[in-house]
């Protein structure tokens, strides 16, 4: 068996063994009555809202949670965090679950899982593929703690659904962030994460 179809099937044996048991463990998807209050979407408004932007990359991810509304985003808060070294590619997608499902833990119902996705200049090789396979890990959490949206965005797509013209540039050179006092002081890859997150708030 080929290197790259060894580690497929060890992700998708991962991915297998956890789903297996969560359905062992835990109310069915989208039950409220398995959740714990505060991860009740029934219990959500949206001026309560809290969305979490994921910006993966092959070797760390950063996330920012964001509440309110789009026209006065509050950013909560905002982290980048290494993947351990020498692991191996299944221990670093179960590491990297839980800590997406201790996120979740700590700061409780998050509305929406918005992944910032790379763009297509850098679609393209190893790093590529480890990261889309990230990527899917947190599709794969936000639906097993019974979130009902997960999306993936380019920088064209973010920039139209925050009201702007539909291409990156305009996240420069259009797109107030002032409204977000922490933005001009985080790295590239947490604002990326802010702007997803912001993206879909209501």
């Amino acid at each position: 068996m080929s290197p790259l179809l060894s580690r497929e099937a060890a992700t998708k044996e991962l991915i297998l063994d956890n789903y297996t048991r969560r359905t062992q463990s835990v109310k069915p998807l989208g039950d409220p009555s398995g959740m714990h209050k505060d991860m009740n979407p029934t219990k959500r408004g949206v001026a309560n809202m809290k969305c979490i932007g994921i910006r993966c990359s092959n070797n760390d991810f950063s996330y920012a949670i964001l509440s309110g509304k789009k026209a006065t985003p509050k950013l909560e808060i905002s982290d980048t965090i290494a993947f351990p070294k020498g692991y191996t590619r299944p221990q670093a997608l179960g590491w990297f679950l839980q800590e997406l499902e201790g996120l979740s833990k700590k700061h409780g119902f998050l509305s929406v899982w918005a992944i910032k996705g790379a763009e297509a200049i850098a679609t393209k090789g190893k790093e590529f593929v480890e990261r889309v396979e990230n990527e899917a890990i947190v599709i794969f959490h936000a639906g097993s703690v019974g979130v009902d949206k997960a999306v993936r965005k380019v920088k064209s797509t973010i920039a139209k659904d925050l009201g702007l013209p539909g291409k990156a540039s305009a996240l420069k050179t259009d797109l107030d962030t002032s409204i977000i006092p922490e933005y001009n002081n985080v790295t590239d890859k947490v604002k990326e994460a802010i702007l997803v997150a912001w993206s879909e708030l209501k």
